[in-house]
């Protein structure tokens, strides 16, 4: 987070109309050291609705950036309604997970992860103008920042590949076992 913290995190949830304060305990800012972890942190916690999104092909530009137009909870009942099923958002926001895993491990299988996770060498350049003058990413950041979002996400941190853990975490253990395979024939 720039410029600092002040030891509390304020979580604005506009759909409720509610404020909560969050006081993270030293544990929690030595693991998530710097702003950047911190920011990966609530980002990976609060980010599966997207994918649920696309897992349920519902345009995203309905829901809006901050989910200010509808709810999660009106996007499950929605699901309830169409389909019959007696779904529930951590189910919902579960499929999504598996979604990302599955689309993560097919990349790997193809020969694509970590080495391809990069951003736009023009945002390693110092912006000019306006309030962002001089701010950029190094690519040491985005490194740091890749290594934190994988060990968060379950994925093996050197290649970016889902660990088979989460994998069978996530009821899908056999993608695991066919990347496993897809390995040992290519090395035969």
């Amino acid at each position: 987070m720039p410029y600092g913290y002040h030891g509390r995190v304020l979580h604005v949830n506009l759909t409720a109309g509610s404020i909560t304060v969050e006081e993270p305990d030293e544990r929690f800012y030595r693991r998530y050291m710097g702003g950047s972890a911190m920011g990966l942190y609530y980002l990976l916690k609060n980010t599966p609705p997207g994918t649920v999104l696309d897992t349920l092909s519902v345009c995203q530009f309905v829901y809006g950036p901050d989910w200010q137009l509808f709810s999660m909870s009106q996007l499950t009942d929605l699901v309830r309604a169409v389909t019959g099923w007696p779904v529930t958002l951590f189910e919902l926001q579960k499929l999504g997970e598996r979604r990302l895993n599955m689309l993560r491990a097919f990349n790997a299988r193809e020969g694509y992860g970590r080495d391809q996770d990069t951003i736009p060498k023009k945002l390693t350049k110092p912006l000019t103008g306006g309030k962002s003058d001089g701010l950029f990413v190094t690519v040491e950041e985005v490194e740091r920042a890749k290594d934190i979002y994988y060990a968060m996400a379950g994925w093996d941190v050197a290649t970016g590949m889902p660990e088979r853990g989460k994998l069978e975490e996530l009821g899908i253990g056999w993608v695991a076992d066919e990347l496993e395979a897809a390995r040992l024939a290519e090395s035969a």
